[in-house]
């Protein structure tokens, strides 16, 4: 199995390839997936955090950090900092014999866990990882693609599409009815049809026809994950069927984004004094206000005062700053008052600017 690291711009990770999108790497299709998987094991995503925006993260009402998206580098002859990517749609589609088959990759020495990833940097200097093409049919031998359909709902569930659930969903005679799953053999056929395409299953007979201008609707089987990097089912899945779509479908991805300046005060911080060494590094503050006793705290101040090349009082002086909630010292921020700031700084002048 080779790999390839593909790069991808910020701009794109925002909107294009954001979390949840299918993209379209050099030999796949790949869905991003959320921030919770962004980091490699060990790793700190606080070693990114984006200090100075309490503002921005009060109006949108966001309690924990903001931290930057991983950013590539190479280490050793290996690359560190990519945002991984799940292979997906995980049905492929037979060229010839038009025959569907589930995850054929796996069959390349991966039986277990999520097929194999692509990895994209946030910032465009990144690689990602993608599978080297050669899964062929098993029937009649012609090259296999990625079956480029998934099924969406509004609720932002994102599923690849039961074939084997509409092939049979119209199916009267009992033992059509009865037909159970085979994830192993290819046994459905996906062929070009006079009014769209058909749905076939090659065992008992069950068949559907997708027609041409239309979106098909399917109920979300029970229990289906919400995304496919999910390992968990969510409690209930929804009640409405999902949409079936071409993954080149702008309905089926809608990114929400916000955007927002950061203005003065905290635009015009002062870099690397005292108050902004000790603001961004939560570990010695939370040292200093849970001392073991007053004698330790004492040590630590001064050890820190010959650290920053300060008196012990400044370092006493910023503390006191922060714990009053420096830089906006607990001023609560909506979205409207947001916007009414951005424009007053815009519009008024900074007296003590210098050239």
């Amino acid at each position: 199995m080779t790999e390839e690291y593909v790069p991808v711009r910020l701009s794109h990770l925002l909107r294009d390839c954001s979390v949840g999108a299918v993209v379209r790497g050099p030999d796949s299709l790949m869905v991003v997936q959320d921030v919770r998987a962004w980091d490699r094991p060990g790793s700190d995503p606080m070693d990114r955090e984006i200090r100075y925006v309490d503002r921005v993260r009060s109006a949108l009402g966001i309690e924990r950090a903001l931290c930057a998206p991983p950013r590539s580098a190479k280490r050793g002859g290996i690359v560190v900092g990519w945002i991984p990517a799940l292979r997906f749609p995980t049905w492929a589609r037979c060229l010839g014999c038009g025959l569907l088959h589930s995850a054929p990759w796996r069959s390349r020495g991966r039986t277990d866990g999520p097929p194999p990833q692509r990895r994209d940097d946030g910032r465009g200097e990144g690689e990602g990882r993608s599978e080297e093409r050669g899964d062929r049919c098993r029937e009649c031998g012609r090259q296999l693609e990625q079956a480029p359909w998934v099924l969406v709902h509004e609720e932002g569930y994102l599923a690849d599409v039961p074939w084997h659930d509409l092939a049979h969903a119209g199916s009267r005679n009992p033992e059509q009815r009865g037909c159970r799953y085979d994830w192993k053999a290819p046994y459905l056929r996906l062929s070009e049809a006079a009014n769209g395409r058909r749905i076939l299953c090659t065992r008992c007979g069950a068949g559907e026809t997708l027609r041409s201008g239309a979106l098909p609707r399917h109920p979300f089987p029970p229990r289906t994950w919400q995304q496919p990097w999910l390992q968990d089912p969510p409690a209930e899945s929804p009640e409405d069927p999902g949409w079936l779509m071409e993954v080149n479908d702008v309905r089926v991805h809608s990114p929400s984004t916000r955007t927002a300046l950061v203005i003065p005060p905290e635009s015009r911080i002062h870099r690397g004094t005292v108050l902004d060494r000790l603001y961004g590094n939560s570990r010695i503050l939370e040292r200093i206000r849970k001392p073991r006793n007053r004698l330790s705290r004492r040590g630590l101040i001064r050890q820190l005062a010959a650290d920053f090349r300060c008196r012990p009082a400044e370092i006493e002086k910023a503390v006191q700053k922060i714990d009053r909630g420096y830089p906006l010292y607990g001023q609560a921020i909506t979205t409207g008052a947001l916007l009414a700031d951005e424009y007053q700084a815009l519009v008024h002048p900074i007296p003590d600017l210098r050239e």
